[in-house]
């Protein structure tokens, strides 16, 4: 009998797989140039009295939004380096062709080395939160 892992690897089908993941990473690569362009709007609104830049309601929303791709971005590149079959990650996709297992073990290295995945679990999406006492700290 063959694993479930197996049996979702082999009916997925590999163009839709890849079809996805090319639009996934064009979904971050869009999202990142939306970031730099906000970027350079907050450096129009920008003045070098610090108290006039926290009361400028235009580039603090702007602040928010360059914030939340950034965030975005964090998410999606972290989903991309999970090690889960049958999810839209590189890991799933190498395992469905056979290849590219080096490259995809250093992805994961890169999104761990630069606290991608914490940032993911502890701030963003999945709001881990420690242990203590039963309670939760909110």
């Amino acid at each position: 009998m063959m694993s479930k892992k197996k049996l979702r690897e082999q009916r997925t089908e590999t163009d839709n797989l890849i079809s996805n993941l090319r639009g996934e990473v064009g979904e971050i690569i869009f999202t990142w140039i939306l970031m730099k362009d906000l970027l350079v709007e907050t450096g129009k609104y920008k003045s070098p009295n610090i108290i006039e830049n926290m009361e400028n309601q235009r580039l603090n929303r702007l602040h928010i939004l360059v914030d939340k791709l950034r965030d975005e971005i964090v998410s999606r590149l972290s989903e991309l380096a999970e090690r889960k079959i049958g999810r839209l990650n590189f890991y799933f996709a190498g395992k469905k062709l056979n290849k590219l297992s080096k490259e995809i073990k250093n992805y994961e290295k890169f999104i761990i080395k630069n606290n991608f995945r914490k940032k993911r679990n502890y701030d963003i999406s999945h709001k881990n939160y420690p242990r203590s006492g039963g309670n939760i700290n909110l």
